[in-house]
């Protein structure tokens, strides 16, 4: 009888052999766009971050198979890089920077997780695809979802002044963020 190992996918983990996204040039339009108004987010604050994913793992939706969702380019990686902005939460606030993630899925899903991992900002739900719509994001198609590529981008009085595009590897993303915005 030989002996079978079996390695258990984490959603906190990245894989090592992640297919790396390109630069489809989809958020070119993006940087100096006045951020539009709207429901999701009521009152916009001076200086904010909002980074973009495409969809956590989650018991109140099915279940992802995490090797065929790993092997989509710029998929995986939304709990290590929503994880990342929570390590790094008060750095963000240090330096008068809001922070808000935002993802398709419906808003119980959202709150669930953010309980769950003990996120301390908004994540906001654009479930009517409208702050995306506005901003015309990126998507990609997943079985029978239409899903957000994950960006990131940063907000100063009103206007999008930096955008991160693509973002990888996901859980680098904060840190990223946050050295740029030590330059300003």
């Amino acid at each position: 009888m030989s002996d079978i190992l079996v390695i258990a996918m984490s959603i906190h983990e990245l894989p090592k052999d992640l297919p790396i996204p390109i630069d489809d040039g989809l958020t070119a339009h993006l940087e100096g766009m006045v951020f539009p108004e709207t429901e999701i987010l009521k009152t916009l604050p001076d200086k904010f971050v909002v980074f973009v994913f495409p969809k956590i793992a989650s018991d109140l939706e099915a279940k992802l198979d995490l090797e065929e969702w790993s092997a989509i380019a710029g998929a995986r990686g939304c709990t290590p890089q929503s994880c990342a902005f929570r390590d790094t939460f008060e750095l963000f606030q240090d330096l008068g920077w809001k922070v808000y993630g935002m993802s398709i899925q419906r808003p119980d899903v959202l709150k669930d997780f953010s309980k769950k991992n003990h996120i301390p900002f908004p994540i906001l739900s654009d479930s009517e695809n409208i702050l995306s719509s506005q901003l015309n994001l990126p998507t990609f198609k997943y079985k029978d979802l239409t899903l957000l590529k994950r960006v990131t981008f940063s907000v100063e009085s009103g206007i999008i002044k930096k955008v991160f595009y693509p973002v990888f590897p996901p859980n680098e993303n904060a840190s990223k963020v946050l050295a740029y915005l030590r330059k300003l």
